[in-house]
């Protein structure tokens, strides 16, 4: 994911010391607001896509600080997960044993809610600056899209 890339490379002295050095995070896309999954209790539908982590992804995204504002009534444990052809016959389960957590399931735009809120804690403390621009903006046939840039030094 870009978002955790940016976020990893922010925090490297590689970046930070030299301003001449930038990372660029760009997407059609306005990033989702935290807003939205903060509420406690949880009463929206989940979305239907989603992410799932292993412990090391898991573990990378807490060392860079990206799980910081992931609501943990949104962010649970599977302990078994099967993954299955949509059209086929062919399947795979896994699971432990004991039944122990194999990783953790987040909806999709929560996660990059997560991770953009932490990048814009980087531009507070000076390590990143965060842009959005309207001035790229494109228009097609279909759809007109703007894009958000994300700069880090």
């Amino acid at each position: 994911m870009g978002l955790s890339f940016a976020k990893a490379l922010a925090g490297h002295s590689y970046f930070r010391e030299d301003g001449s050095k930038k990372i660029a995070v760009v997407d059609v896309r306005e990033p989702p607001g935290m807003a939205q999954f903060s509420e406690k209790p949880v009463t929206q539908v989940p979305e239907q896509r989603t992410s799932t982590l292993t412990p090391s992804s898991l573990r990378f995204l807490r060392d860079i600080g990206g799980l910081e504002h992931v609501n943990e009534e949104r962010f649970r444990p599977y302990h078994r997960i099967s993954v299955w052809e949509r059209d086929g016959s062919g399947f795979l389960n896994f699971e432990h044993e004991d039944q122990r957590e194999m990783g953790r399931t987040i909806e999709n735009s929560h996660l990059v809610a997560a991770l953009y809120q932490s990048l814009k804690e980087s531009v507070a403390s000076g390590d990143c600056r965060v842009e959005s621009s309207s001035s790229s903006t494109t228009k097609s046939s279909s759809s007109t899209s703007s894009t958000t840039a994300a700069r880090c030094c």
